[in-house]
């Protein structure tokens, strides 16, 4: 059996459903100035809950799930983050279940509990299954098993 090129393992994620997640994006970048090629993958969930893993090629086997600042309500690029492309860091971000206008000054989604119980206790955990398991799918199972989460 052939090996699929990074390119093809990584397109290969389109439409397919991860723990309850579909992917909705799946894009192959090549490497750019010193950030090695990557994967970005967009998954979506039920109640606008939307999250993306960054999987470089070259992984170091270390993954970090980042955080969005202000309210959410859109997902953190990790080129925001100095260094952790570069170093090889698959990284995990959320909208946290819902969408913003503004990010950081909207909370209107706070007044319906539901979707305040999704931004406080529950987006990272529902968020974190279908993350690994596209990574497993992408990266291989034992890598991703013996993996750091930091």
């Amino acid at each position: 059996m052939a090996v699929k090129s990074a390119e093809a393992a990584c397109t290969a994620l389109q439409g397919q459903t991860f723990e309850g997640a579909v992917v909705t994006k799946a894009r192959f970048f090549p490497t750019a100035g010193a950030v090695p090629e990557n994967c970005l993958v967009r998954g979506e969930m039920a109640q606008d809950l939307a999250f993306e893993v960054r999987m470089p090629t070259a992984w170091n086997h270390r993954t970090v799930f980042m955080g969005g600042g202000g309210f959410d309500g859109a997902i953190a690029a990790s080129a925001y983050s100095p260094g952790l492309a570069e170093r090889g860091y698959a990284t995990i971000a959320t909208n946290h279940g819902h969408t913003a206008m503004s990010p950081i000054r909207d909370g209107r989604f706070a007044l319906d509990t539901e979707m305040l119980n999704e931004y406080a206790y529950l987006a990272v955990p529902r968020v974190l299954a279908p993350a690994k398991a596209i990574m497993k799918a992408r990266l291989g199972s034992t890598e991703v098993a013996s993996a750091k989460m930091v």
